[in-house]
């Protein structure tokens, strides 16, 4: 999915990850760093009958961030979602 607006463009795209949860958010953290992003602490949150694990990668200039959504439901496979915007102007 895409979207773009004044301010804005970006996306999210959403995929299926073997599990563990653990080597998920890992690989998904060193990724973001190796591309020069800042990375927030993970946070955790029950959502329904899953739980969600959180965090974004934001670049030095603040212009591009990167959420991370992943949805530890569907064991052994993990549902991750990428939430990407970039500022315009």
């Amino acid at each position: 999915m895409r979207f773009s607006n004044d301010q804005r463009a970006g996306g999210m795209v959403m995929y299926s990850a073997p599990g563990p949860l653990a080597d998920v958010v890992a690989f998904h953290r060193a990724s973001l760093e190796r591309h020069g992003m800042t990375v927030t602490e993970a946070t955790v949150h029950p959502v329904r009958d899953y739980i969600e694990t959180r965090f974004e990668g934001r670049t030095a200039d603040g212009r591009s961030s990167l959420s991370i959504n992943i949805i530890d439901k569907s064991e052994p496979d993990m549902i991750v979602q990428l939430n990407y915007a970039d500022e315009k102007g």
